[in-house]
């Protein structure tokens, strides 16, 4: 059997780049998907925050403009929960498909690998069938020349 020699060097690097693009590209998108978060648990506090002085001790005090302030900062922070809900949602989404993608990467490299480590082992095999099939070449030479002079 011919020695097979693994060509696929360039395809395999080109995996590997991909990959590690993409995995790139998901801790950036990851990084957003906290940064959403991180923005939606501020903005649940300050709502809370809003809702301990409507509610709270000093909700007596407050004048009819006070109350209408209020009003409007929950208002306003309930909005902006909603666009940072809608914002962590799509983001979340992205980081599902971003891990896909690496997957499929990750894949595809592992399987060049497997297929590189399996040709190596092959030709290893050959090569150990054709050092033998020397050997025993060599040996028989030697007592047919043995034979001969005796």
């Amino acid at each position: 059997m011919k020695r097979q020699t693994f060509r696929l060097g360039t395809v395999l690097r080109y995996y590997v780049l991909q990959k590690q693009r993409s995995e790139f590209a998901l801790q950036e998108a990851s990084r957003v998907l906290r940064e959403a978060e991180a923005e939606i648990v501020a903005l649940v506090s300050a709502i809370a925050g809003v809702a301990a002085l409507v509610h709270g001790a000093s909700a007596e005090r407050l004048t009819t403009t006070g109350w209408i302030a209020c009003y409007r900062k929950a208002e306003h922070l309930d909005q902006s929960l909603a666009a940072a809900r809608l914002r962590r949602q799509r983001q979340a989404d992205i980081v599902g498909q971003l891990e896909e993608q690496r997957k499929r990467w990750a894949v595809a490299e592992e399987t060049l690998v497997s297929l590189r480590h399996a040709l190596d082992e092959n030709n290893k095999a050959e090569a150990a069938k054709a050092q033998q099939v020397l050997q025993d070449d060599a040996v028989l030479r030697r007592w047919l020349e043995h034979d001969e002079r005796s």
